[in-house]
């Protein structure tokens, strides 16, 4: 793969990424709070938000997995669509923990 084919990949992920983050951003915090959802496990005294992130991120992780060998019966939940969602936690997982240290 040449640098020019990878530079797509990598501006066309991120775009979508971000794309993602804001639509589930609204649905989740309304606005207000953007880690609102990811805080909760430190609410219900379960874990710092950074390590319920990285439960949801090894949740992915066995989703790619599953999925190498399989097809999704969920539509929306393809190994590039997983891919995406793993971006995304990586960045939430560190925003949690820069605001934790």
């Amino acid at each position: 793969m040449e640098t020019k084919e990878l530079t797509k990949i990598f501006e066309d992920t991120f775009k979508d990424c971000l794309e993602t983050m804001l639509k589930k951003n609204h649905d989740y915090s309304k606005g207000t709070n953007a880690l609102r959802n990811f805080e909760l496990v430190e609410y219900l005294k379960i874990a710092e938000s950074p390590q319920g992130v990285l439960v949801r991120l090894s949740d992915k992780f066995m989703r790619i997995c599953n999925l190498w060998n399989t097809k999704a019966e969920v539509k929306d939940e393809s190994i590039e669509d997983t891919i995406n969602d793993m971006i995304n936690y990586l960045v939430i997982f560190k925003a949690t923990w820069k605001e934790k240290k």
